[in-house]
């Protein structure tokens, strides 16, 4: 019986010592982090970049994405001076890639005091699609050319 009585006492104390142990002050109070519909936006660049005929690079989707959120926060009056951070010039979705353009992206939000998420979430993606090839031949190019030759070759 003194055994187990030892053996319920030290227990006992130990249980006392860990609940009454100094936690190191107070835990930091978290901060706010801008919504920039981080999940959306990495669907879409993971599928853009993988399944796009065109193949259009990595690098060029986010510096598209990242110049069209750009346009769209100064528009919110927002302050779009980040700088541009260097992207993989790969064919593949790139997750270290995606993660800086997510951080910079976030850093321009936080000076939006209320910023639409959603349109600037869309806008990047609307700059990723525009940085297809055949989407800048078509909105580049003068069809009025090669229409008035079709034009002749039929008469």
């Amino acid at each position: 019986m003194g055994r187990a009585f030892i053996v319920i006492l030290a227990a006992l104390s130990l249980v006392i010592v860990a609940c009454n142990a100094p936690t190191g002050g107070a835990s930091p109070t978290p901060t706010k982090t801008a919504d920039i519909k981080r999940s959306k936006l990495d669907i879409a660049y993971s599928a853009f970049v993988d399944q796009d005929v065109h193949h259009v690079t990595s690098r060029k989707a986010l510096e598209a994405a990242l110049d069209a959120a750009k346009t769209e926060i100064k528009a919110e009056g927002g302050n779009a001076d980040a700088a541009t951070p260097s992207f993989q010039n790969t064919e593949d979705p790139q997750t270290a890639d995606f993660n800086k353009f997510a951080q910079a992206i976030a850093g321009m939000t936080a000076t939006i005091p209320q910023p639409s998420a959603d349109k600037i979430a869309d806008a990047a993606i609307s700059g990723m699609i525009k940085s297809s090839p055949k989407t800048i031949i078509a909105r580049g190019t003068d069809w009025r050319f090669l229409n008035e030759l079709k034009r002749e070759l039929k008469a």
